[in-house]
């Protein structure tokens, strides 16, 4: 299912050059999670408590705290206006990879925040004119960063 809900977020993105929203990123949300949440009712919602964090699936271990929940709706309109700024140049990859950090940073969601974020590096990017970014995956070069980093964890 999480494949074809990236295809289905591809599509939405290409489809989709308008500025940056609570709304667009919602609706991102809701593509990307459709039928892969344990619980329905969160997908294509901000989250309402703070009872996520970022843990070792193994062992536990809390690598990072999201933001409070109550910050998420004014942190995703700041996030809004940077994305839409086009007064201040900022080259367009590096602040799709503030897009993408900032993001994953808040985990304005229950589930599904680095499936959100890359979307929107992808969103971004290809808005700016780097439509070769829909045929990368950054997904997969975070993996094997992850695998890499363990290494010299362990």
């Amino acid at each position: 299912m999480m494949i074809l809900n990236n295809f289905r977020a591809m599509e939405f993105i290409r489809s989709n050059s308008e500025e940056l929203s609570p709304e667009f990123i919602m609706e991102l949300h809701g593509i990307v999670t459709r039928d892969t949440l344990e619980e329905s009712e969160y997908e294509g919602r901000f989250r309402e408590d703070n009872s996520v964090a970022v843990r070792d699936v193994l062992t536990g271990e809390v690598y990072h705290e999201p933001v409070y929940h109550e910050l998420i709706g004014p942190m995703v309109g700041s996030l809004c206006t940077f994305a839409n700024d086009e007064m201040n140049y900022i080259h367009p990859i590096v602040k799709g990879m503030l897009i993408h950090f900032i993001t994953a940073y808040m985990h304005p969601f229950m589930d599904g925040n680095g499936r959100v974020s890359r979307s929107l590096f992808y969103w971004y990017t290809m808005k700016e004119g780097y439509s070769v970014m829909g045929y990368l995956s950054i997904s997969k070069a975070i993996k094997e960063h992850k695998a890499d980093m363990r290494k010299h964890i362990s």
